[in-house]
């Protein structure tokens, strides 16, 4: 049968192609091909053994390494109750949790009951502190923001992150058709975190608060993150990017290229940037796009596109000066 589909003036269902008319049952819901494809790869990967879907992981494992999500509700820039060296802080402590949000010390892995678990020590106050590696002023200042806005839970069996702002692997009571689940990868935060000076981690904080504008499918700082077809994303300009964060359009140079400077060692030992910029024209007007890194945090990407994405983040520091944006 054809996949050219079309009701009638009789509203009847008729194949275009082979010209037969189709019953259609009262209530019944009509699936394209393409929606078809979608729900048997899903119940395919549903119905994966538990080593199958360990198989799978490994590749993510072996090029970006474990990762947690930012739920995401609207497309605007995150967490604007809280200040923006409170929210890197918050980002690198997330790096830190369990399956429970609780934040501990790295432990082992183990599989109990075809579940792999983390065998890990909760941190206490001073363990965060001294993670931290601040001041103790520098330190109760986060501390007492992160408790007044909620962004932290202190309780006797430990310190726990909310889960309606981060989740670890878990997407369960979530509307995933309102609320996007954007990967955010532990080893990309911390090398950056624990090798940046402060200026530098400024830089970062603004990316993080960019989260909700990430194209779910091209990873591009945009307007519409929801658009699949890649000549309909709007992407952000330099200048819409200081809007976004609350800083005069004025500095728009000088914002992109403090991210542009930003570097990771990757899993494989190679030297990565965080975002790039690639120039096309649209409706003879030049246009450039601005894209995350996959190994740092990304939409809803597969490892093959992921593989083809990241030999574009090849830091060059002779690449560094930008054209006029």
């Amino acid at each position: 049968m054809g996949t050219d589909l079309k009701f009638t003036d009789d509203r009847e269902l008729v194949d275009l192609v082979s010209g037969e008319y189709l019953p259609v049952a009262a209530g019944s819901k009509l699936v394209s091909p393409e929606r078809l494809d979608q729900m048997l790869q899903y119940a395919q990967r549903s119905n994966q053994t538990f080593d199958e879907k360990n198989e799978n992981y490994k590749d993510t494992l072996e090029t970006r390494g474990h990762f947690f999500s930012v739920l995401v509700r609207k497309t605007e820039a995150l967490w604007d109750g809280l200040s923006e060296p409170t929210i890197g802080k918050l980002i690198y402590l997330a790096t830190y949790m369990d399956k429970n949000n609780c934040i501990c010390f790295d432990g082992g892995w183990e599989k109990t009951q075809n579940v792999i678990v983390r065998n890990s020590k909760p941190m206490t106050k001073n363990d965060i502190k001294e993670l931290l590696g601040v001041s103790k002023p520098t330190f109760y200042q986060f501390w007492n923001e992160c408790i007044e806005n909620g962004a932290i839970i202190e309780t006797e069996n430990g310190i726990f992150i909310p889960r309606k702002m981060i989740r670890f692997c878990d997407n369960s009571n979530v509307n995933t058709s309102k609320v996007r689940m954007i990967k955010v990868f532990k080893h990309a935060v911390r090398y950056m975190y624990e090798n940046t000076d402060e200026r530098s981690k400024k830089s970062l904080t603004h990316l993080y608060r960019l989260i909700p504008f990430i194209n779910l499918k091209y990873n591009i700082l945009c307007e519409n993150p929801f658009e699949m077809e890649r000549e309909n994303v709007v992407p952000l300009t330099a200048a819409d990017i200081c809007e976004k964060l609350g800083l005069d359009r004025k500095f728009h140079e000088r914002v992109v290229k403090a991210l542009k400077k930003l570097s990771f060692v990757d899993r494989q030992g190679n030297i990565r940037s965080v975002i790039t910029y690639r120039w096309d024209r649209k409706n003879e007007e030049e246009r450039y796009w601005i894209t995350i890194n996959p190994q740092f945090y990304s939409g809803y990407i597969g490892e093959e596109e992921m593989m083809n994405m990241i030999d574009d983040f090849k830091f060059d520091e002779n690449e560094l000066e930008m054209y006029d944006l």
